[in-house]
């Protein structure tokens, strides 16, 4: 099961209520106009997310962050990646 994503560097935190399946693969995207969580066995699983989570402002800042992801009864693995949206001038 699934059971927080958190980046202690912000606070921010996202909460789920989902048992996965042997081999599921689930994509979480928090891209502002995307925002959606989906299985490559379920489809769309966004109602697995569960309240009290910060989905619309979960981020990762500039530098170096904490980010946990808790997972129980079992294996599993996570990878996290992200696109630089804004270029400074001091890039």
């Amino acid at each position: 099961s699934i059971i927080q994503l958190v980046n202690y560097t912000t606070g921010d935190a996202i909460y789920f209520n989902l048992a996965l399946n042997a081999g599921e693969v689930v994509t979480l995207d928090l891209r502002s106009r995307a925002k959606t969580f989906t299985s490559n066995f379920r489809g769309n699983i966004i109602g697995t997310i569960a309240p009290g989570s910060n989905v619309t402002s979960w981020k990762l800042l500039p530098g170096v962050n904490n980010v946990s992801i808790f997972l129980s009864g079992g294996s599993g693995a996570a990878q996290l990646t992200w696109t630089e949206r804004f270029w400074s001038i001091d890039n």
